[in-house]
């Protein structure tokens, strides 16, 4: 078992008068230990992965999980774990 912080986030399109539509949603899993990078890794992802920008995140707290199972149900980028996608 592992501590990993868990981070929530969305992609979205701009629309008018700084309105947005979400496109997209996901959750991703950083190391504690590396959890001050996870801005980088997140871009990362978005950018590899996802066809629209990055919207709002929220770090939602800190989780112990089992890293076996997060390598089974999860996509794997560097150390970290992420689901999700986008919508269209």
């Amino acid at each position: 078992m592992k501590r990993f912080s868990v981070i929530s986030f969305q992609t979205v399109i701009a629309l008018w008068s700084g309105r947005v539509e979400e496109k997209g949603s996901g959750i991703l899993f950083v190391p504690v230990d590396e959890r001050s990078d996870w801005p980088t890794f997140l871009n990362e992802i978005i950018e590899h992965h996802f066809r629209h920008p990055l919207g709002r995140t929220i770090e939602l707290g800190i989780a112990l999980l089992d890293e076996d199972l997060l390598d089974r149900h999860c996509h794997r980028h560097r150390n970290t774990y992420w689901q999700g996608g986008d919508h269209d």
